[in-house]
């Protein structure tokens, strides 16, 4: 049963939801479960340190979605979804070559997207930017994104730790967007 967004806002201003939100969430693998032959959202996202996955788990956790993990070996099937929640990490200023291929490949046209990253703070500004326009040529329409800047203790390889906080804007993040994914309106 959907939830409308009005109301949604309500439950979540009150309190009276926590991690429940409207969608439907498949339950054996993506798209397992549709409305009319179109799933309604995933979370898709590709690793490289981990950070960008543990990011992805959080938004999964706290929207309810399933996630799927892109690699250069594997392309994601998101044509049967309505809105994705996309990340990947930001390294010399760009996403990973995989990404940008994912970008101009795959199935994005009618998509809704959030685009989300982690990086330690060198322009990721920039790497949304060129993503977001790949997709957008391609029948997307990017809604909003986040940067996650790993800011937490550097570790050996020098790669920062995720904190709490981090994870807790990750999850605030989603929440509050989800439901301008499910909504018809132009945001970004």
């Amino acid at each position: 049963m959907r939830v409308p967004v009005a109301r949604f806002h309500e439950r979540f201003r009150d309190g009276s939801i926590n991690k429940a939100v409207p969608h439907r969430t498949p339950t054996s693998g993506l798209g397992s479960e549709e409305v009319g032959g179109i799933a309604e959202g995933a979370v898709v996202f590709y690793t490289v340190k981990g950070n960008t996955q543990r990011i992805a788990e959080t938004i999964a956790q706290a929207t309810q979605l399933p996630a799927e993990k892109l690699t250069k070996e594997k392309a994601v099937d998101i044509a049967p979804f309505n809105y994705v929640f996309f990340g990947a990490p930001v390294y010399n200023e760009h996403f990973p070559k995989a990404v940008l291929q994912f970008g101009h490949t795959g199935k994005w046209g009618g998509k809704k997207v959030a685009i989300f990253s982690t990086n330690i703070g060198w322009k990721d500004k920039r790497a949304i930017e060129e993503f977001a326009q790949i997709i957008a040529g391609k029948g997307a329409q990017v809604v909003t994104s986040l940067s996650i800047q790993n800011r937490g203790v550097l570790t050996q390889v020098g790669f920062g730790k995720l904190t709490e906080a981090e994870h807790e804007k990750a999850r605030k993040w989603a929440l509050e967007t989800q439901p301008k994914l499910l909504s018809s309106e132009g945001l970004w």
